[in-house]
């Protein structure tokens, strides 16, 4: 039984519970730095002699540090590790008070065995004291970081258990208030516990004799979800009758709109039809839109109790004769894509003030799933007039330019270009509109495309650069952009020379794709990067001479290594082997642009390259023997007109089977290679 001077200071344990609600955060330093403080200071004093006042100063650090956890954990702030510091911290704290009290015991057994004489003593009465009010404040943290914080079930479980064995050691109080409070404590842990008989035994004992109303609402509270928890569906409709007769306050009463409204519906579940059927729904409808009103938290609650499907979409509409109502059946048949129906519930709310937007863009969204983009772009065009900012906004100007693509690509002939100025029109809203919109790179991506497709290749490459990283897209875009600046440096006429910065902006852009592209060294690329990957290095390699941005070195460079890196693009192959042809004769190694040719020439897939690529190349060396010639280096000009016949002589033989003996190009092509044959056939002068 307890003694009187547990009484006394169980009271003042309930001054601290009961004033923790209104305690704000009083250290100015950071919850980790306050627990840090309150660690050192407890070290500071198990290492030195007993201090009433010290370690009462403690325990009040204490309280403070508990009032500013509770506080955050309320404000949805994340203190998991800071939860089991405190923890920690608490459980150390009290196990010191509680050694004190072991070793007084021990000593008093010692000298006369009079336990009682004991705990009269003075020092006995200060430990233990403060070993329960550091008790009560440790059962309240362990419960809330177990309810807030613990993802792991075992841990869970122990936390909730060690809350409910705490408080029931303040158990057989006759302080009333204390009583109370323990009995919510321990109600609330063994209800998580799904240990439900026991805390239905803790609420109701505490309801008969609670006099404060918001600690009357919490148990109600608590005894209510315990009911819904075992479909006690007509004690939960006596229980919340009570509770909202109570007129509870500010967020107690969307939880008593709430748990009333389930109670109504699981009622509902087993009710069959009549007076009382509608009647239950009826009130359920008003209590829904208030509670809707609440705020985003419980919007969700009402949308989840309405999609749970316990009262049917007509019967809501017929016995609530709510436009609320209507609406938000409309929605959950929309999210259920039973739109055939919501669509009748959303024409009817029309014409209605307070709920035209929610379905202007129903229907909007409605006709746009269903494949009527005509009517969803009608739908969602009046909402975003008349919402600009509303809550749908993104998601509807994300919907209008979908159907606008849709009817582009669908449009006939005479009426594309309109559909295409649309599309283009409704593509550029959304960007403008919602950059961060979570399908924005689908529409970066489009218009990169579009853009391409006219021509408008630096507008194309700044495009497909707003495809954002993490997206599937993000790789080929990155891809695409480069190749848009380098078909803008392409572009460019012959006769002007592109600008340098655009030839290093394609440059910088192909080789930050091929960084992209390679990826972890773990992973096998695709066959499909592996060759956007060769098609970039022959681009880099193709464009790096231009305007003095790199060398030909610079480009046998690039190509070093592209058999070995892409053996199988190998219809790139022929091109590699050209560009290199005409690196080595810049760099004036004829031998090994021979050596390029005769591999160009064995390939079977050279076909495309032996009547234009052929032929420059074919020029080239023709200049070149000329330019050896002027300079007086026979044996130089000897090498390029070789690999010159080697270039006309396979001309010679492709046009041959495409041609008749009498055919002009045939007949100059014969007497050049007669010509150069002639030529090297002469002795060296």
């Amino acid at each position: 039984m307890m003694r009187t001077v547990v009484r006394i200071l169980l009271s003042s344990v309930v001054a601290v519970s009961v004033c923790a609600a209104l305690a704000g955060p009083a250290l100015a330093e950071s919850i980790t730095s306050a627990i840090s403080a309150v660690r050192s200071k407890n070290a500071q004093l198990a290492a030195g002699a007993w201090n009433l006042d010290a370690e009462r100063a403690l325990v009040e650090r204490l309280d403070t540090v508990a009032d500013q956890f509770h506080d955050l954990a309320a404000s949805g702030t994340t203190l998991t590790t800071t939860a089991r510091s405190l923890i920690g911290l608490m459980e150390r704290i009290r196990a010191r008070y509680t050694d004190v009290l072991d070793e007084i015991q021990a000593e008093i057994i010692r000298i006369d065995g009079d336990l009682e004489a004991a705990q009269d003593s003075e020092r006995w009465q200060q430990n233990e004291l403060l070993s329960m009010r550091v008790l009560y404040r440790l059962n309240w943290i362990r419960y809330e970081s177990a309810m807030r914080f613990e993802s792991d079930t075992a841990k869970r479980k122990r936390l909730l258990d060690q809350s409910a064995r705490g408080f029931e050691e303040f158990m057989g109080s006759d302080n009333v208030s204390l009583t109370v409070e323990v009995l919510l404590g321990h109600g609330l842990a063994t209800k998580a516990m799904r240990r439900y008989e026991t805390a239905i035994a803790d609420f109701s004992a505490a309801l008969e004799v609670a006099k404060d109303p918001a600690m009357i609402t919490r148990l109600r509270i608590g005894l209510v979800e315990v009911y819904l928890s075992t479909k006690r569906g007509a004690d939960a409709l006596t229980e919340t009758a009570r509770l909202m007769a109570t007129k509870p306050k500010g967020e107690a009463r969307a939880q008593a709109l709430f748990l009333r409204s389930k109670a109504l519906l699981l009622a509902l579940d087993r009710q069959g039809e009549g007076a009382t059927r509608k009647k239950y729904i009826s009130e359920c409808a008003l209590h829904l839109e208030e509670l809707y009103g609440r705020g985003a938290y419980w919007e969700q609650k009402v949308v989840q109790l309405v999609d749970a499907g316990t009262v049917s979409p007509d019967e809501w509409a017929q016995m609530s004769r709510s436009e609320f109502v209507s609406w938000l059946v409309a929605d959950s048949l929309r999210r259920r894509d039973e739109c055939d129906r919501a669509i009748d519930l959303y024409s009817a709310l029309i014409d209605s003030k307070r709920f035209r937007a929610e379905a202007l863009y129903g229907s909007g969204s409605c006709a746009f799933y269903r494949g009527r983009y005509a009517d969803a772009l009608s739908f969602l065009g009046s909402y975003l007039e008349e919402n600009a900012e509303g809550q749908h906004a993104e998601q509807a100007i994300y919907l209008r330019f979908k159907g606008s693509e849709s009817l582009y690509v669908a449009a006939a002939d005479d009426a594309r270009d309109l559909a295409e100025t649309r599309y283009i029109d409704h593509l550029k809203a959304y960007l403008d509109a919602a950059p961060d919109h979570a399908q924005a790179f689908e529409a970066w991506f489009r218009l990169g495309d579009w853009h391409r497709e006219k021509g408008s290749y630096i507008e194309c490459a700044e495009a497909f650069t707003n495809v954002k990283p993490e997206t599937m897209l993000s790789l080929k875009a990155s891809y695409l952009a480069a190749q848009c600046y380098v078909e803008a440096v392409l572009a460019v006429p012959e006769e002007d020379e592109a600008p340098v910065e655009l030839v290093r902006t394609a440059i910088v852009a192909l080789d930050e794709f091929l960084s992209a592209a390679r990826g972890p060294d773990d992973t096998a690329p695709s066959d499909v990067t592996m060759s956007l990957r060769a098609k970039a290095t022959v681009m880099a390699a193709s464009i790096v001479t231009k305007a003095g941005a790199g060398s030909m070195q610079d480009r046998l460079q690039r190509l070093a290594t592209f058999e070995k890196d892409f053996g199988k693009a190998g219809e790139l192959l022929p091109e590699v082997l050209s560009l290199r042809i005409v690196a080595h004769r810049a760099l004036n190694d004829l031998d090994a642009a021979g050596q390029q040719l005769e591999r160009l020439l064995s390939l079977d897939g050279a076909e495309a390259y032996r009547r234009g690529s052929l032929k420059k190349l074919g020029i080239v060396f023709l200049k070149e023997a000329a330019l050896r010639d002027e300079r007086g280096d026979s044996a130089a000009a000897r090498r390029s007109r070789t690999v010159a016949l080697r270039v006309y002589e396979r001309l010679l033989e492709d046009t041959q089977t495409d041609s008749t003996e009498t055919d002009e190009p045939l007949v100059g092509l014969q007497n050049l290679v007669d010509d150069l044959r002639a030529q090297l056939s002469a002795p060296n002068p």
